[in-house]
């Protein structure tokens, strides 16, 4: 969502961050508008996307599953 200026080093760093943004209404504005301004364009909100991945997931373990495979980890390319 090209938020970098959201990224901390550590979760103390990360707290310290959300407090600052709390306090300063302005920036909280400006984060709100950056955010609704790409939110269409962004995978973390495709929910439909997200859906399609995860019932093919969820379909790739039931056959596994069918099939007697040993479990391993399922990697899901985005369909």
């Amino acid at each position: 969502m090209d938020l970098a200026e959201l990224v901390a080093k550590d979760l103390d760093a990360f707290e310290c961050m959300a407090i600052e943004i709390g306090k300063d209404s302005a920036r909280l504005k400006k984060l709100k508008e950056k955010i609704a301004a790409v939110r269409g364009q962004s995978p973390l909100f495709d929910t439909e996307r997200f859906v399609r991945n995860l019932e093919h997931g969820l379909r790739e373990i039931w056959r596994k599953y069918r099939e007697n495979e040993t479990i391993t980890p399922i990697l899901i390319d985005d369909i």
